[in-house]
């Protein structure tokens, strides 16, 4: 391992790599093209920016690597990552559901690498924004998931585009058996670790009633204070349920892809700031959740195939301490399938619940962010000088262009309020209340 390789780990706090990212940035180094398949949760992300930034120059003024995601959520995870290495190098995330001006105003300042989802990558293409001829390095990530969003013709015009490539990852949980012809791959080279235990340990068990939506409002209610993710195959299914967990006052963020952006993202927030213990989506939320905290899955429905079991199960544990990670379907589903689950589950009876017990946390608005130059530090200190809290009673921070939220305690909200109303946060007076 480098220096540069090595300095970025202990900023971003990481002791060492395990051995999958070893070997992928090993291979990287002797490997023009690579497929690295682990499984959801054992940090590929890390393992490809490595190899990403490793072959990367703070002297190149140019465009140097493009990492392609299937979604916006992946894309600003990536992001998050890349971050936390502190490179020094520049980036630029591009996706759709905000405004594209504001990465425009970005790509005037050409960045080292960028991560974005094909089709607004194409769409700054289509503008002059971005030139692909610069380009060295490609990560396609999720690669399987793109191919099956149908992003095909996207992604081959940028591959086409990147004519100066020199070194292309292909990244998944699950293996796609046929490579689209456009890729152009003809010395692959596979890291295959998807038979590899991740560092966490799966509890799988079953509910035998038929009851489903009884299920698992009694479940949520049991274990109001657990964060929880409940899967559906459906849309109009997921709506279903949300109208019955309203009904049963649980507090939940409801997550599909029928949904406007703007709703989507504050659904995941809110699940982020543990605002909310619960989050219902579809398979949508499959891909691109890292949210280390998750402690239960349940499938309403099994998925229609194997690789969606991987990927919705893969949101618990995100590569931290070794934890165990509970994992609940119905019995009655398991013969509905065309795969077979080759696991022991135990059945699971739900002992009475009490009361619902409200998540700790409630999410406040703002409106500035870092377009505002606003920062967590001018957040923190507002909060402790002017709204009274302690440090401790501070909880995540999100910075957006141009709105933040953070996560306060539920039963300091209302007088946090009253000691700010007014008050002016690093100069102005800006809107501060609760995240609808």
């Amino acid at each position: 391992m480098n220096k540069k390789i090595a300095e970025s780990l202990k900023a971003a706090g990481i002791e060492k790599l395990n051995p999958m990212q070893e070997e992928t940035l090993i291979s990287s180094k002797k490997n023009n093209e690579l497929v690295l398949l682990s499984p959801t949760g054992s940090g590929k992300t890390l393992a490809f920016l490595l190899s990403l930034y490793d072959k990367m120059s703070e002297t190149n003024k140019h465009l140097q690597s493009i990492v392609i995601a299937p979604t916006r959520e992946l894309a600003l995870q990536t992001e998050t990552v890349f971050k936390s290495l502190k490179s020094g190098l520049k980036i630029t995330t591009c996706y759709g559901g905000h405004a594209i001006s504001v990465e425009e105003k970005s790509l005037t300042d050409i960045p080292a690498i960028i991560i974005g989802t094909p089709g607004r990558i194409i769409d700054h293409i289509q503008r002059g924004n971005i030139f692909l001829s610069t380009i060295e390095n490609i990560v396609l990530d999720e690669y399987d998931k793109c191919l099956e969003f149908g992003f095909q013709a996207e992604i081959g015009q940028i591959i086409e585009g990147c004519s100066n490539r020199n070194f292309v990852m292909l990244t998944s949980a699950t293996e796609v058996k046929e490579m689209p012809s456009f890729l152009k791959l003809t010395d692959l080279h596979t890291i295959d670790y998807t038979h590899e235990q991740v560092d966490l340990d799966f509890n799988y068990y079953t509910f035998s009633s038929d009851n489903k939506l009884g299920t698992t409002i009694q479940f949520l209610k049991t274990f109001s204070d657990q964060l929880t993710v409940v899967f559906c195959n459906y849309r109009d299914q997921a709506d279903d349920i949300a109208e019955e967990l309203n009904h049963e006052n649980i507090e939940f963020s409801l997550y599909h892809g029928g949904l406007e952006q703007a709703d989507r993202e504050r659904a995941l927030l809110k699940f982020r700031h543990n605002t909310n213990n619960v989050l219902l989506c579809t398979d949508i939320g499959a891909r691109g959740l890292d949210i280390p905290e998750i402690k239960n899955i349940i499938h309403f429905e099994l998925p229609h195939d194997f690789q969606s079991w991987t990927h919705r199960n893969g949101r618990t544990a995100r590569n931290n301490d070794k934890t165990e990670n509970n994992i609940f379907f119905f019995k009655s589903d398991v013969k509905k399938q065309k795969y077979e689950l080759e696991i022991e589950s135990e059945n699971f009876e739900i002992p009475p619940h009490s009361k619902i017990h409200k998540p700790h946390w409630q999410t406040l608005y703002i409106s500035a962010g870092k377009k505002n130059k606003l920062s967590k530090g001018d957040i923190v200190g507002f909060l402790i000088k002017t709204g009274g809290l302690e440090n401790n009673e501070i909880g995540r921070i999100d910075i957006m262009d141009f709105q933040s939220f953070v996560a306060v305690p539920r039963d300091k909200t209302d007088i946090l309020l009253e000691n700010i109303e007014g008050k002016k946060l690093k100069g102005k007076k800006e809107k501060i209340g609760v995240a609808n």
